[in-house]
């Protein structure tokens, strides 16, 4: 009677070609040559171990070499595989044009071994924190991995581009102050960037208005600044104007003596 050991080895990864099938201990050990077959007789080989295989099902079966109507099988055998590596990939805007404040977060991942590593530089670096804050603009490769077999890989996301919105920038008017008045006025033009939004301020940014036009101003200086509506932390540098004062009003006065009887 022919008899062996078969012993599978599973894919370490989901659609893996390395899975394998070792058969040893053939028996009768001496005087007899054997031929090994793991798809039913197919095809055969005298070598006892079977690599690179996919997941599937595998009829393991031997014979002997010299008289090849003499074989045995030794059972079916199943390779398999775990699940496929996956995760949701939340990916936040960065907010103003120089914040820096982007973020990739991987979220539910699941599948392979059930431990897990990330990378968002296609590779280059791997970590077992899903977190990847503070991030510029730029592309964006977004892998995870099977933290126990490191050659199981996913591309989740290729070539992400993380941009950011355009830098705040304005113009202004000023129409100086006329008379005694307070009367002079600011006007914002021009305004580009953000998202698209904008406030107002002549004050330093320690006051805002939705309106673009300041009128019913005093003489003096004041310090201009936009900020996004939408994103009132992104705020654009200053511009400056000055409001002249009106000219001062100006007269000359004369004065007559009285002359006459009641006052000779």
């Amino acid at each position: 009677t022919m008899t062996a050991t078969v012993v599978k080895t599973d894919n370490p990864c989901n659609s893996g070609q390395s899975g394998a099938i070792t058969i040893s201990n053939p028996q009768p050990a001496s005087g007899v040559t054997f031929q090994f077959s793991v798809n039913g007789g197919t095809t055969w080989q005298s070598g006892s171990v079977f690599q690179n295989l996919a997941t599937g099902a595998y009829v393991v079966k031997m014979r002997n070499a010299a008289i090849t109507s003499c074989e045995v099988t030794l059972g079916q055998y199943d390779i398999a595989q775990p699940t496929p590596l996956t995760a949701v990939v939340s990916i936040g805007a960065i907010q103003c044009s120089n914040s820096g404040d982007g973020r990739i977060l991987f979220l539910s991942p699941s599948g392979g071994s059930g431990s897990y590593e990330f990378s968002i530089n296609h590779g280059t670096t791997w970590t077992l924190n899903p977190d990847f804050p503070n991030l510029t603009t730029g592309s964006y490769n977004i892998l995870m991995r099977d933290a126990a077999n490191p050659s199981c890989t996913r591309l989740l996301v290729p070539n992400f581009q993380l941009t950011a919105p355009n830098a705040l920038s304005f113009s202004i008017s000023s129409g100086s102050v006329n008379g005694c008045a307070d009367n002079g006025t600011i006007t914002f033009f021009n305004t580009f960037g953000g998202t698209g939004g904008f406030q107002y301020s002549i004050d330093g940014g320690q006051t805002w208005a939705g309106n673009p036009l300041f009128d019913n101003l005093p003489a003096g200086n004041y310090v201009a600044q936009i900020r996004d509506a939408n994103r009132p932390q992104c705020r654009s540098g200053f511009n400056t104007a000055f409001l002249q004062p009106g000219t001062p009003l100006n007269a000359a006065v004369r004065a007559t003596n009285v002359t006459g009887c009641n006052n000779s």
